[in-house]
């Protein structure tokens, strides 16, 4: 082999390594910029989103406060607390049943005592009912809560929304 041809190989050679160097250092730099400008992308939408939940569990009580600071709903359960008639129950269902006709997210409502039995419904065939172990009459019992959501018979997301002095509710689109 030729002089010549050994400095051209030579040149080659290191060209070609000078050229595979530059490349994996340009991909790698390209690679961690991608990588960083996504994830700055994913933590945006996670923030946005974040910040909507906050937003809809805090519609949620103030829905929450809404039906349950009516103030004839509240004395008609004192009224049927001390003296359980039928009269104070049918009030509270007409109540609760204008409280949901006005709050369209709101599918059902219901008063339950402390026992945990629901003592008013905009589901009359619940009335009676106890619901003493479930989870959003036990967590509601110290503050009220817009983040139980459950899974209902037809297995689409809703939520439980409940609280002390405070009217439960089935909330599907909210």
């Amino acid at each position: 082999m030729k002089i010549k041809e050994r400095l051209t190989l030579v040149l080659l050679i290191m060209s070609l390594v000078t050229l595979a160097v530059t490349g994996i250092v340009s991909y790698t730099i390209a690679k961690r910029a991608l990588t960083k400008q996504v994830l700055d992308q994913l933590q945006s939408v996670a923030s946005i989103q974040e910040n909507r939940l906050i937003a809809i569990v805090e519609q949620n009580l103030e829905r929450l406060v809404l039906i349950s600071s009516r103030t004839q709903l509240r004395l008609s359960l004192e009224s049927f607390v001390r003296n359980p008639q039928k009269e104070s129950q049918d009030k509270m269902n007409r109540i609760l049943r204008d409280a949901v006709a006005s709050i369209t997210c709101i599918r059902k409502a219901s008063v339950l005592n402390l026992e945990g039995e629901v003592v008013a419904c905009t589901d009359s065939a619940e009335i009676g009912a106890s619901r003493a172990h479930k989870r959003f009459f036990i967590r509601g019992r110290t503050a009220s809560r817009a983040d139980q959501p459950y899974l209902d018979k037809d297995g689409n997301l809703a939520l439980h929304l409940s609280g002390p002095h405070a009217v439960g509710c089935h909330s599907d689109r909210c």
